[in-house]
């Protein structure tokens, strides 16, 4: 079996190539994590045309003509960590808490993870600033230190994928914020969980959080 995988680094039109240009190839089947779940369609039913079936990872694709999807429901699993983050800052930061989000604006499952979020956490805390680590790693470290350095008083980010989360992380701690700040985060992968102690999530999260390896750019292994 021959396997190829396309990164297409945060950017929906590059997805949509690649789909297009697998068709041309007359591939056997497409494995999909949809970047923007509406935009992706067209070419999902282009593979369907064409008699390749398309299987959507952890982003649903809304009435979409992908054979089959194997996820789970972000806004819920996002809602989980929201009340576990309000437990915990009532049990640990004093019943309240600054947050800043490192997120990537253009991932619909990302923006779910947030919303969820949002949803349930409790009255006494704040949300500050959002940006858009692009789901690039050193992209999110750079917003993360600047989102620090904007909100002093900030003491909690909640990174809504794994490249937030260790950009996040690596924010904190070139900024000596290891004693303030609590990091909660998505897609804890080895990498990611090995980074600091400082990164938190429920006790379930082995249950609710979708674990994803970090692809090259292009691979083709046998």
């Amino acid at each position: 079996m021959d396997l190829v995988v396309f990164n297409a680094n945060n950017v929906p039109s590059a997805q949509n190539d690649a789909i297009e240009t697998y068709i041309t190839q007359k591939v056997d089947g497409i494995i999909l994590v949809a970047i923007d779940v509406n935009g992706v369609k067209p070419a999902v039913t282009a593979a369907k045309k064409a008699g390749i079936p398309v299987i959507a990872i952890d982003a649903q694709i809304p009435n979409g003509d992908n054979i089959a999807f194997v996820g789970v429901d972000n806004t819920s699993a996002g809602g989980e960590i929201g009340k576990y983050f309000s437990d915990y800052v009532k049990s640990n930061m004093g019943g309240a808490a600054k947050v800043g989000v490192v997120g990537a604006l253009n991932s619909f499952i990302q923006n779910q993870r947030l919303d969820g979020f949002k949803a349930e956490v409790g009255q006494k805390v704040k949300f500050l600033d959002t940006v858009d680590g692009q789901n690039v790693q050193d992209v999110a470290l750079s917003a993360a230190e600047n989102l620090m350095t904007a909100n002093p008083d900030m003491t909690a980010i909640y990174a809504t994928g794994e490249p937030a989360l260790l950009g996040a992380v690596s924010a904190v701690t070139s900024q000596a914020r290891g004693d303030s700040m609590k990091v909660f985060g998505w897609d804890l992968t080895k990498a990611a969980s090995m980074a600091s102690t400082r990164v938190l999530s429920p006790p379930s999260s082995s249950r609710i959080l979708p674990v994803k390896a970090r692809p090259p750019s292009r691979r083709s292994s046998k």
